[in-house]
């Protein structure tokens, strides 16, 4: 492909008319102009030459990397994606997202220190009812637990993270497993399944 530049370094497009000084050119102009006239119009001319970008295939060892990280993105997902507890006496939601961990352990903690009268101490925890309203979503709100109730929900949200983590080492394994690039493609891990 041949580039045409002027002076000022604009770049004409061939086939295309173009304006030089005070003087129209036609499309085919340039195409035409001998070097000279190029050379008294300071238009440069620059052969570019289009080089194909060749990306290498990804090898095994590529696709195995990228779908380990897929798995651990997977997991934070899973993992921080609510969990269900029955806790109360039915099941609810609750929130995982890393602040809600660190919230439910702490409550949890508070439930078991040193000279705390189990029978009276209860807290405040967020959760919503499994029942989905009409809306289809999920109604926050702060439930009262007591300190049985609160240990629980933090027994169950332990066995949510274990699962989890259990369920993508079985994952890794296959990956790790696979002999060949379909195989680890063929290995997928669906938010819910």
């Amino acid at each position: 492909m041949i580039q045409y530049t002027t002076k000022d370094n604009t770049v004409l497009a061939t086939g295309t008319p173009f304006v030089l000084g005070d003087l129209q050119y036609p499309a085919n102009w340039l195409d035409l102009a001998t070097d000279a006239e190029l050379l008294a119009l300071g238009i440069t001319k620059t052969l570019i030459i289009d080089t194909p970008v060749v990306v290498p295939e990804p090898t095994l060892s590529d696709v195995q990397a990228a779908k380990l990280v897929d798995l651990s993105t997977m997991a934070q997902t899973v993992i921080t994606n609510n969990f269900v507890s029955s806790a109360l006496g039915a099941q609810y939601v609750y929130p995982s997202q890393m602040t809600d961990q660190t919230n439910i352990m702490g409550n949890v903690l508070s439930s078991i220190l040193p000279g705390i009268d189990t029978t009276k101490w209860s807290t405040l925890q967020i959760c919503a009812p499994v029942v989905v309203p009409a809306t289809g979503t999920l109604v926050w709100q702060y439930v009262e637990h007591t300190a049985a109730q609160i240990q629980q929900v933090g027994i169950d949200l332990k066995a949510h993270i274990s699962d989890t983590l259990l369920k993508k080492a079985g994952f890794v394994a296959a990956v790790n497993a696979a002999t060949t690039i379909d195989a680890v493609n063929a290995i997928v891990w669906a938010l819910g399944s």
